[in-house]
């Protein structure tokens, strides 16, 4: 997990929003102001953009190139505003160099006085410790693929001891467990090994609670990672830590799955992949 690409999208967000309660005091050339360095707001707002941009906007459906670019897109967009606000709502290390987040971004027709809200789901790319993409999206599914929006309901709807949806996982699916040390280098396969694994994990367990954190990685390989909550069955004693599964999709389903008590080594296998 890459907590430092994390910071410069809350950086970036909170010095944009100075500049646009800027610009709306006074407003004037973005484009202008940025070449020639001497809006303070701006500069600091620029800061964050790699000179070598690509922006995919969904106002105009087009990609962006270059800080100039942007700042002459912005000129251009907010002629209609006598306000704009970005508000950054969530935020996550995708593993990497990309940063998903959702923006909420409210705003007042200068002409209508009408208020008007967005929100956005964005995918930015880190490049040199600055934005080097951003891809804007009006869902989080468009965002993040069917993958993480499918892997987040299986997680939700699971109760441990209950009856365990499978129709995610691939007939043939492989499941490797490496929490348990009982379990270490066993491959379970398709929807009855995956259901013998789950019965031989919960067997020494009175409760047990598995609380979804995040999902990091986009299409086909991702990283689910939790907090696990249990109580021992016959000693009674509580036990809390992390947890993370690796997770590779074929066409829409589940075809491997490993677990990891460490989520940085989950992690680690995501990018190095």
């Amino acid at each position: 997990m890459s907590e430092g690409n994390v910071q410069i999208v809350r950086e970036a967000v909170a010095a944009l929003g100075r500049a646009f309660e800027s610009y709306f005091r006074a407003p004037r050339s973005i484009a202008d102001a940025t070449e020639s360095g001497d809006w303070p707001e701006w500069n600091e707002a620029v800061r964050y953009v790699h000179p070598e941009i690509e922006w995919k906007t969904v106002f105009l459906g087009t990609t962006v190139h270059g800080r100039g670019a942007s700042a002459r897109l912005w000129d251009d967009y907010l002629q209609w505003a006598s306000d704009y606000r970005p508000i950054l709502e969530e935020v996550e290390d995708l593993g990497g160099d990309r940063v998903f987040a959702v923006l909420s971004l409210t705003g007042r027709d200068k002409t209508t006085g009408r208020e008007m809200s967005s929100r956005f789901y964005d995918l930015f790319t880190i490049r040199d410790g600055m934005i080097g993409r951003l891809e804007e999206y009006t869902s989080r599914r468009e965002a993040l693929g069917d993958n993480a929006e499918n892997l987040r309901a299986f997680w939700k709807a699971w109760n441990p001891g209950g009856d365990m949806d499978l129709s995610l996982l691939d007939p043939e699916v492989e499941y490797e467990d490496s929490n348990l040390p009982d379990h270490a280098g066993e491959i379970y396969r398709g929807h009855e090994g995956v259901a013998r694994a789950t019965e031989r994990w919960l067997e020494p367990y009175e409760s047990l609670t598995i609380e979804l954190e995040r999902i990091a990685g986009t299409g086909d390989r991702l990283v689910s990672i939790h907090r696990a909550r249990a109580r021992a069955r016959y000693t009674g004693i509580d036990e809390e830590g992390p947890l993370a599964y690796v997770w590779t999709f074929r066409d829409g389903k589940v075809i491997h799955f490993r677990s990891y008590r460490d989520p940085g080594e989950a992690l680690a296998e995501l990018e190095a992949s």
